[in-house]
């Protein structure tokens, strides 16, 4: 459980008590794997659990999912926002729910996503299936293929074509920046496992050797 204080309008007084004005809150947590403040957008499940997990103030009316974050919406002058804990479990849980979608059993499916999500450690590792190139050299590798690392940092990049940060389009700094992130996190979660390739300077025949650590 925590507070935040929001930019309170400043042409706002306590005097202003039938005044209402909003805030949309983006929210960056890595402190805690399991914690979860992006909701999907439009879910009455989603706004239901934010509703009851984001506001406790006397001048706040209600709390909603935004498309980047989570909005409140307050009277007067207060920016106090009070805040409890949401998990991963809590946010899938409530989607459903707005779905209108009961849970019955974990599938099969299921219990190797949890396994995925188990050896990740967390859902915040899990972010790097996000980008599609990832996912494709995935589909290649699992056939035993291997690929170069300036192949895979290419085609990370390219995929980050529309990659914006702070809502800003990226310059190619913070989309190199980027990409190294994914891969390296990638790395360290075991998702690609590096190596070196050895070639014969004679019969030009190569092997791949990989990493064991």
């Amino acid at each position: 459980m925590g507070k935040i204080e929001g930019p309170k309008p400043a042409f706002l007084t306590r005097d202003n008590a039938f005044e209402h004005w909003s805030m949309d809150i983006s929210f960056s947590t890595f402190l805690r794997a399991n914690t979860c403040y992006t909701l999907p957008w439009l879910n009455s499940g989603c706004d239901s659990l934010v509703s009851s997990k984001i506001g406790s103030s006397m001048d706040m009316d209600a709390s909603r999912v935004s498309r980047e974050g989570i909005v409140t919406r307050h009277d007067g002058d207060s920016g106090d926002v009070r805040i409890a804990p949401i998990t991963a479990v809590d946010a899938v849980g409530a989607f459903l729910q707005g779905k209108e979608i009961e849970y019955l059993r974990t599938s099969t499916p299921g219990l190797a996503h949890m396994r995925i999500i188990e050896m990740l450690d967390g859902f915040y590792k899990c972010e790097v299936f996000q980008n599609s190139a990832i996912r494709e050299l995935l589909e290649e590798l699992a056939t035993g293929q291997h690929r170069l690392g300036k192949e895979v940092r290419g085609a990370v990049k390219k995929s980050l074509k529309n990659y914006k940060r702070y809502h800003q389009p990226a310059n190619p700094q913070q989309v190199s920046e980027r990409a190294e992130s994914l891969i390296s996190r990638a790395i360290e979660a075991t998702v690609f496992r590096v190596g070196v390739e050895f070639q014969c300077s004679r019969c030009k025949r190569y092997h791949w050797l990989g990493n064991p650590g």
